[in-house]
Parts: structure tokens; C-alpha cells; sequence
């Protein structure tokens, strides 16, 4: 609790310092004018950065003279490997100290605040210490007066990625296609497409980042095992489960009952599994939001009032709800109803 309010105290003092701070001419937008140079703060989770990547297509197009980077991670950045819409990519250190030494040298035109359900203080420093001359971000979260461009939150948001996007409504974007995309190279597909053997492709992932999120193993089990038994599934359908490192052996042995494991050395093969499947089942995890990159039906499972923000977004997914605020107290029953629909799906190999 102390940490708290020591944390809403030093906001406060930061949107003060912002409040003295002189207000900037307007954003000079269109083919005739100077480069806008817009930086986009995206220093978290990999999930996060998928979503993110609608709204960077969205700002890049915007107008012919905006150019967008990105302050990221050293965990997300590969996210963002070969998209056109990214001039550059800023690391951020474990100190933040290149990462704000090089922000404070390029002196953004605009400065893109990522945290759009609650503020957060880093940003804030980020925001101001990077002398842009816009700071922009979502409204309507006790900051506003630290942004010379707060904006609206629209009324028909549902989804994450479309909260998201009314940051673009800075640049005059109110309606785009927030959907979002990864861009693998010829080598990293074709890395892929050789981990499949014949059939439909089914991809299980066994590993979410906290244990709330985790769904138990012997439930798993009992999903491969049924998807084993049914005559019109046996021969057609191959079954490949993977994991996070430190899950290795997790996945090793649910593979045994009734699939193959196959690890990956990074995220981006892992992204190359997920493009090259036909269906996936996971946890709310980075996968969950890879499939909806690839337009792959997914069954995701979440945790208690997660799945109308963060589900499967416009790929034909199924997001499935737990009663409670952890995958534990989700029983097995609407999961396979769910895995069984959703290998009635057709399937696609299109990249």
C-alpha cells in the first residue's frame, strides 16, 4: 500500500512538471512536409508487442512523412524483425540508461505511451525526459494533463488491440484494421513447415508466464488422449506440443500421450510453429496472440474476465473463460467441446 501511494505521488509530481512545460505547435502532417518522427514505448511483454503491431502499421501509413520507431525490450524485440512499418528499434537496458540517453538524442516529434489501461511511472519519466514535442497517450487515466495530446478512449472498444488504436487518432487514423502481424523470413518458415509431418497440423502449448495462467497437466492428457481416439482424427492429424525451456520436460511427457515435442531456441521459431499449424491450443500467452498474427483458430484459455479484451482477435478463435481468477478452476469438459469444434475447421496452408 506504501508503495502505492508513493507511486501516485510521484506521478502527480511528474504531470506537474509536464503541466509547466510550453505547448507545442501542432504535428505538421502530409507528403509535403518534414519527417514526423514518432517513438513508440513498448518496453514489456512479448504478447503485448504482437497486439501492438496494428496500431504501428496503422501510424506508418498514416501519412507519407511519419516515420515510427520503437522502444522495446530485449525480450520483444524479435517481435518486430522484418516489419516495414519499424524504421528502428531502441533497446531498452536493464537501467534504461542507453535506452534514455539515445531517446533524449534523437528528439522525437512524438512520443507514444503504450499503457492505456493504468499509467505507469517509467513511461512518464520516459515521456518527459525524451524531449519530444508531442506527448501523447490514452485520456482518462489521471494523467491527461501530462500529454499535450491526450485522446479519447472510443466508447466501442472491446478488444484490447482496438483500445490501442486510438492512439492513431492523433494522426487522423479513427478507423483502421487493428489486426497483427509477424513477419517471418523464407528460412524461418521453412524451419517450420519441416517440423510437420503428414495430416492437419495441431500445435499444443503447455506453458503460460505465471502460474494463475497455467491449466493442469493431466487435463491436457486427457485432451490428447480423446483427440487419439476418434477414428476420423488417428490417422489425419499430427500433434506437435512444445513449451518453454524450463518446461521441457512437462511437454516431453504429454507428448507421450499422444503427440511429439519439439522445442524451440527462440521466440521466433516458436512463432514459426504457430504460422505453420493449422489449429493451437494454449493458455493466454504470446502463442495466443501469434496465432491471431497468423490467422490461426486457436482454443485460449483465460483466467476470469480476460477473455472479451485479450481473446483471439478476428481469426475464427475460440476464448474460453475459467470461473475463477486462475486456469485451475477450469475443468476439462468445455475445453475439448472446444478443441473437438474447432478441428472441424478447414484448413488453410496459405502463408
Amino acid at each position: 500500500m506504501r508503495l502505492r501511494r508513493l507511486e501516485a505521488g510521484s506521478r502527480a509530481v511528474l504531470v506537474g512538471l509536464a503541466r509547466r512545460l510550453p505547448q507545442p505547435l501542432p504535428l505538421e502532417l502530409g507528403a509535403d512536409k518534414p519527417p514526423v518522427r514518432v517513438l513508440y514505448l513498448r518496453y514489456d511483454r512479448i504478447g503485448d508487442m504482437i497486439l501492438s503491431t496494428g496500431l504501428l502499421r496503422a501510424l506508418a501509413r498514416s501519412h507519407p512523412n511519419v516515420v515510427v520507431d520503437v522502444l522495446a525490450s530485449p525480450a520483444n524485440a524479435p517481435v518486430l524483425a522484418g516489419n516495414p512499418h519499424v524504421r528502428s528499434i531502441v533497446i531498452a537496458d536493464s537501467a534504461y540508461l542507453g535506452a534514455f540517453q539515445r531517446v533524449r538524442r534523437e528528439r522525437y516529434d512524438a512520443i507514444l505511451d503504450c499503457q492505456i489501461f493504468s499509467p505507469s511511472t517509467t513511461t512518464l519519466i520516459m515521456m518527459l525526459m525524451s524531449r519530444a514535442r508531442h506527448r501523447i497517450g490514452l485520456a482518462g487515466r489521471g494523467i491527461d494533463a501530462a500529454f499535450t495530446l491526450p485522446v479519447a478512449r472510443p466508447a466501442s472498444a472491446r478488444h484490447y488491440v482496438e483500445h490501442l488504436g486510438a492512439l492513431a487518432s492523433a494522426f487522423g487514423v479513427t478507423n483502421a484494421d487493428w489486426r497483427p502481424e509477424i513477419f517471418l523470413t523464407a528460412a524461418e518458415r521453412a524451419l517450420g513447415e519441416s517440423r510437420w509431418q503428414a495430416g492437419r497440423r495441431l500445435l499444443i502449448n503447455v506453458s503460460a508466464g505465471k502460474t494463475s495462467r497455467r491449466w493442469p497437466a493431466d487435463r491436457f492428457a486427457t485432451i490428447l488422449r480423446a483427440v487419439r481416439a476418434r477414428d476420423d482424427l488417428r490417422d489425419d492429424l499430427d500433434v506437435i506440443v512444445t513449451a518453454a525451456p524450463a518446461d521441457r520436460s512437462l511437454g516431453e511427457d504429454l507428448a507421450g500421450v499422444g503427440g511429439r515435442y519439439v522445442s524451440t531456441r527462440s521466440v521466433r521459431e516458436a512463432f514459426a510453429l504457430v504460422a505453420t499449424a493449422d489449429y493451437v491450443l494454449t493458455p493466454d500467452t504470446a502463442i495466443a496472440h501469434a496465432a491471431s498474427a497468423f490467422g490461426k483458430p486457436a482454443v485460449v484459455m483465460y483466467i476470469r474476465n480476460r477473455a472479451e479484451v485479450w481473446g483471439p482477435y478476428r481469426t475464427g478463435g475460440i476464448a474460453i473463460g475459467a470461473p475463477e481468477g486462475n486456469l485451475q478452476s477450469l475443468p476439462v469438459e468445455p475445453v475439448m467441446d472446444a478443441v473437438m469444434d474447432l478441428l472441424l475447421e478447414p484448413v488453410s496452408h496459405a502463408p
